[in-house]
């Protein structure tokens, strides 16, 4: 069984990041979500997956086969492609429309088609905060998980990969881990102005955009923190 410490998630680089990144959005933009979810998780205290996916290391879906990779390095990058392909199973449409409500208030005016939002994922890079799988849904996210030394270290490496200049964080549990571990004392505040990764980089906290969440995501005020922070909102929907 693999420990949590073995479990790193790529991020998932947009083919137009490095380049074009900040013509696009204004400041190049890292996306860091809490965690990922998966139906396999089955140990309390990390990661618990047994050979990925009962030894698979790969998921078929309507005729499409997603691979993990050895050790879920791909797990990201499967999310990521599954969403901007819209190949998914019967129940389980929940974690793209939170995927949706994030993505689409990064455009001004109309709801963006899936062709526009993939031209935006173009242009970020994603990642999870937790570097391993936690329980198939948000209410089980694992405290011990959340609090790993682990975490923070992989984020510290992603942050020196892409030198990103915004790293936007969703939900409580990770933005006060990462707050904690940066020395920021005052976690009421969303945007905070730290060194990570040994870059200098504007951090934003948002509620975590799923509809379940208590303290719910509001776009309005998120695109007003992207204007705070110098993120241009994209202005054409397709």
């Amino acid at each position: 069984m693999k420990t949590q410490e073995q479990v790193v998630f790529r991020p998932v680089v947009g083919k137009c990041y490095a380049t074009h990144g900040r013509d696009y959005l204004g400041r190049r933009v890292m996306i860091v979500g809490a965690s990922n979810y998966c139906e396999h998780y089955c140990d309390t205290t990390g990661c618990g997956m047994r050979c990925a996916h009962y030894g698979k290391n790969s998921l078929e879906i309507k005729g499409r086969v997603f691979d993990f990779g050895r050790h879920c390095e791909r797990f990201t990058e499967v999310v990521y492609d599954r969403y901007r392909t819209g190949v998914i199973r019967e129940k389980e449409p929940k974690w793209m429309r939170t995927f949706s409500r994030f993505y689409n208030s990064f455009f001004n005016g109309r709801t963006p088609t899936r062709e526009g939002r993939n031209r935006l994922l173009d242009h970020l890079v994603c990642t999870e905060y937790v570097q391993g799988s936690v329980a198939d849904n948000g209410y089980q996210t694992n405290r011990r998980m959340m609090e790993s030394d682990w975490n923070f270290t992989c984020l510290e490496k992603h942050v020196s990969d892409n030198k990103p200049d915004v790293v936007i964080v969703w939900g409580a549990g990770s933005w006060r881990e990462i707050c904690r571990r940066t020395g920021i004392a005052d976690v009421s505040s969303a945007i905070q102005e730290v060194k990570l990764g040994g870059c200098k980089v504007t951090l934003l906290h948002v509620p975590h955009p799923a509809s379940f969440c208590k303290h719910g995501f509001d776009r309005k005020a998120f695109q007003r923190q992207l204007k705070t922070v110098g993120v241009k909102l994209v202005q054409k929907s397709n």
